[in-house]
């Protein structure tokens, strides 16, 4: 599940479909995760081949589908011992659907009508119970852990496809790599060799070797960022023809939006993640609901509870999402400093 939260859907009435699972994303977002549906008119590609292709959380599954029955893709789906949670959903009403469920013999069936508060309110309760299910504290640290390490790998590659080759001349670039290498150079100040050679290795060293941390890496992105919005400010005082200014300025906006909401990285991401492993386990006497505490430096508390849980996967969602929008950036604005270079 991590941050997607995949549904499998057998629906042919594509606008029914689009209406309601407009209100079920709503729901997951609130919760901090991105949904992912799978929608099949029946099951005429292959059961097997739509069940492996589609690592789901929920099936969703209607009664009366294109040329099939859905308690017959139901009971086919059990048979291949898949245990996934299903809502089952019908026009004839939630008894029908039992009723029907009930003679078939099959086993752990949610029923609804198709009527739109019913089936919402069904299915916003199935999820709800699924995410409790991984809505723990080893599953929050094991979250947060694996999509740090995720943003660190987009980042890298973003600052490997920019900094990877660097000519004599490209003072830009040269410029950002010696940034990153004096900020790394501070936090070693008392290991000289390390110090002695930093900024005799190239970026691909720097990361594979494991030279940088997190910090490290999100320091040099805005670094880079910096940069670039630098360089379009300068680009679009040196325009006059209004197509290119407009284009231009879309670029600028679109990098200062990226940079305001990637600020916070330091705080929502590696301190979250840095948090976590050291955190340690309680439970609520009331309620006995586990929750993991710890202590801030100014010796106020901080409860990582499930509001908080859901405040950290909106948080990874949201960088996650940034994170690939640069990379995407920039990878179709490689040529960026050449197009300075020709407006000169």
């Amino acid at each position: 599940m991590r941050l997607k939260y995949e549904i499998l859907w057998f629906e042919d009435n594509v606008s029914w479909f689009s209406t309601i699972s407009d209100a079920i994303n709503e729901l997951l977002e609130e919760k901090g995760f991105k949904m992912i549906v799978h929608r099949y008119d029946n099951d005429s590609e292959g059961l097997f081949k739509i069940l492996k292709e589609s690592d789901c959380d929920l099936i969703l599954m209607d009664y009366s589908l294109e040329n099939q029955k859905g308690d017959e893709i139901i009971k086919s789906i059990r048979d291949l011992e898949i245990y996934t949670d299903i809502v089952f959903y019908s026009q004839s009403g939630a008894k029908f659907i039992r009723d029907l469920i009930r003679k078939q013999g099959i086993d752990g069936i949610f029923c609804s009508s198709r009527d739109f508060e019913e089936f919402e309110e069904k299915v916003n309760g199935v999820i709800g119970n699924t995410i409790k299910k991984v809505q723990d504290v080893n599953n929050m640290r094991g979250l947060v852990i694996a999509e740090t390490i995720d943003l660190e790998s987009k980042i890298a590659d973003i600052l490997k496809g920019y900094l990877s080759v660097i000519y004599e001349n490209d003072i830009k670039k040269a410029t950002i790599l010696k940034n990153i290498c004096d900020k790394k150079q501070e936090q070693f100040l008392k290991e000289s060799e390390l110090i002695n050679v930093i900024h005799q290795k190239n970026i691909n060293e720097l990361i594979d070797e494991n030279i940088l941390t997190t910090y490290n890496l999100y320091t040099g992105l805005q670094s880079l960022l910096k940069s670039d919005i630098k360089e379009l400010n300068v680009l679009l005082q040196s325009k006059s023809n209004q197509e290119e200014r407009i284009e231009i300025e879309e670029k600028r906006e679109l990098l200062l939006s990226i940079k305001e909401r990637i600020s916070n990285f330091e705080k929502e991401i590696i301190l979250i993640r840095n948090t976590l492993a050291h955190v340690k386990e309680l439970k609520d006497p009331n309620s006995g609901t586990s929750y993991l505490e710890s202590v801030h430096r100014n010796g106020t508390k901080i409860i990582f509870d499930d509001n908080k849980y859901v405040e950290i996967r909106r948080n990874l969602v949201e960088y996650s999402e940034c994170i690939s929008e640069l990379n995407e950036y920039f990878l179709n604005n490689a040529k960026l400093s050449d197009s300075i270079k020709t407006s000169k």
